[in-house]
């Protein structure tokens, strides 16, 4: 009986330490996808209180506003307003 129990304890302790590896490495949040930095992107891409269509492409470039295949974007919204006067 005590062989038995000492087969299923060091089965169980491999097998706890690797789901605790993988709760780990799974639950960790992204720095990215935080709501503040959620925030900040949108802020940087979309709100600017001085933008024109003629100068819109050169600040697109600047503040490096690309879609999801890492390209320039072909359009963009922004938003004619500063950041305290956009609520959410």
């Amino acid at each position: 009986m005590k062989v038995l129990l000492f087969c299923l304890l060091a089965c169980l302790i491999p097998l706890q330490a690797t789901a605790s590896e993988f709760v780990n490495t799974t639950s960790s949040p992204d720095p990215e996808s935080s709501p503040r930095a959620r925030y900040e992107k949108f802020r940087r891409q979309h709100i600017d209180k001085q933008m024109t269509a003629q100068k819109c492409t050169a600040e697109m470039k600047r503040k490096e506003i690309y879609g999801d295949n890492n390209v320039c974007k072909d359009k963009n919204t922004f938003i004619l307003a500063d950041a305290n006067e956009v609520k959410s």
